[in-house]
């Protein structure tokens, strides 16, 4: 009997991690990788990352770990691409190691390269972890003032309660950033993002005060696959809702 998967639009997200010169094709993957993706079969959306150093939430690149967003119109499309396709197959023979999470997104609002990128989906079970993907476009006066209030940003995520996994990404260095974060409830996420003591949320309410960004996106997924190891662990090895990955 073959396995019934949930129905409607999902994202993979996954991380590499790159050594010697396998660096420098991981670099060049920005620039050859995008004219493949666009005429990939079924494949909605893409975005190849960039990360920061440190704790990814860093003005300078990290230049051993890349990323790769791609958005497909099924599960069984998703993963065909993670399992088969010659793009997967040529990272993991490059990469010392890789993470990926399948997400089904819940709730998504704005923009990414003038797209909505994301349709939303009903809820499956609450048991599964939340992720959650924010990315903006800096205006050019605002870059040197946002980086200033990054790093406050980044210090208070670092252990915070009830979160699992978190990751600054970009397409362009300074201009154009994401945030990646897995957490195991809702209420911890939103505690982090918008409680009363929450650096987050003044980071926002600062940079759009300014009119800061040019275009941004939020976005809300349920994790419901992963597989892989970053820095040595999976971030999601106790959490006990099925992986479809």
């Amino acid at each position: 009997m073959s396995e019934v998967f949930p129905v409607g639009q999902v994202a993979l997200m996954s991380l590499f991690q790159f050594r010697g010169l396998d660096r420098f094709w991981a670099m060049r993957q920005m620039a050859v990788l995008p004219p493949r993706l666009r005429v990939y079969p079924g494949l909605q959306f893409f975005k190849v990352l960039g990360t920061g150093a440190g704790l990814g939430y860093s003005s300078i690149p990290n230049f051993n770990q890349w990323g790769l967003l791609t958005v497909w119109p099924s599960v069984e499309a998703a993963l065909d691409f993670f399992g088969n396709s010659e793009v997967m197959d040529q990272y993991r023979l490059k990469t010392s190691e890789h993470f990926s999470v399948l997400l089904r997104p819940i709730k998504s609002r704005g923009q990414w390269s003038g797209n909505p990128a994301f349709e939303t989906q009903p809820l499956l079970s609450e048991d599964y972890p939340l992720a959650v993907l924010t990315r903006a476009r800096l205006k050019l006066r605002f870059i040197i003032p946002f980086w200033r209030r990054v790093g406050g940003v980044s210090r208070s995520q670092k252990d915070y309660s009830g979160q699992l996994f978190s990751q600054g990404l970009g397409e362009r260095p300074w201009i154009h950033q994401a945030t990646f974060s897995i957490w195991q409830s809702q209420e911890a996420m939103e505690q982090f993002a918008f409680g009363k003591e929450s650096r987050h949320l003044e980071a926002i309410k600062i940079t759009r005060q300014k009119n800061g960004f040019k275009e941004e996106l939020y976005a809300r997924f349920q994790v419901i696959g992963h597989q892989g190891t970053i820095i040595g662990r999976n971030p999601l090895a106790q959490i006990k809702t099925p992986s479809l990955l």
